[in-house]
């Protein structure tokens, strides 16, 4: 067992029990009630808002975000577990994911070693500092409302975090960009927060860094092009209801 395995079990547990509480108090929210009668039916409609029937006239692609919601609600059903039971179960996996990610970060960010409390043994607040992140206020708030746009602030560490240190290669920038993909689930605002984030570290420094920033850059728009073609497209054709 690593020496450090006892407080990482502890912070993941403490967000799985954050999840659980969440969800415990929270109704189904709105596109998982739909989405929890008829999984099957949401999967297979998913392209149906490219047109503008039943929309009110504005195109929509809700449906190609709802894919990952609408496929962990099928496969909860063929299990048999309940939508209450899924929904337990998604919460606690976005911020258990958040707090695994945020710890990733500091700790690459500030490696435990040199860390040390008063006594010689190493300091708690890398563990603190994820526990914060992922059982805090914002993402709390976030996965209780709409879990999906809880997911993409999780992701943002995980972006992050390779991207620490100035010597990254196409590795580094693979494992960094493709955390972009499924950021593009949750609303179109919180995934361009969390790309603009991913933008803001991997920009160059120095001469001899415009070459490593230019590779996240290529694999970062490939990674996010599916999300920033359906949001340009929405507000390519929404239909302003002011007038």
């Amino acid at each position: 067992m690593a020496p450090h395995a006892p407080r990482t079990a502890v912070v993941l547990l403490l967000a799985a029990v954050v999840g659980v509480r969440i969800a415990a108090s929270e109704p189904l929210w709105d596109t998982a009630t739909a989405v929890s009668r008829d999984p099957g039916s949401a999967l297979a409609s998913a392209l149906d808002g490219w047109t503008t029937q039943g929309t009110l006239g504005s195109p929509t692609a809700d449906g190609i975000r709802t894919v990952p919601l609408s496929a962990v609600y099928l496969l909860g059903q063929a299990v048999g577990l309940s939508s209450h039971l899924v929904q337990v179960g998604l919460r606690s996996l976005v911020l258990v994911l958040a707090v695994a990610g945020a710890l990733r970060l500091v700790r690459r960010a500030a490696p435990v070693g040199p860390s040390q409390a008063e006594d010689g043994s190493p300091s708690w607040i890398p563990w603190l500092a994820a526990a914060l992140f992922g059982c805090g206020a914002v993402l709390v708030a976030a996965v209780a409302h709409r879990p999906m746009d809880g997911l993409a602030a999780a992701l943002g560490p995980w972006v992050l975090a390779p991207l620490i240190g100035r010597s990254w290669g196409w590795g580094g920038a693979a494992r960094s960009a493709l955390w972009l993909g499924p950021v593009g689930f949750a609303d179109p605002m919180w995934a361009l927060a969390v790309l603009l984030v991913g933008v803001a570290a991997a920009a160059p420094r120095r001469r001899a860094e415009i070459a490593q920033g230019l590779r996240w850059l290529l694999l970062a728009g490939m990674s996010s092009a599916w999300w920033l073609g359906a949001a340009a497209w929405e507000h390519a054709h929404a239909v302003d209801l002011s007038e």
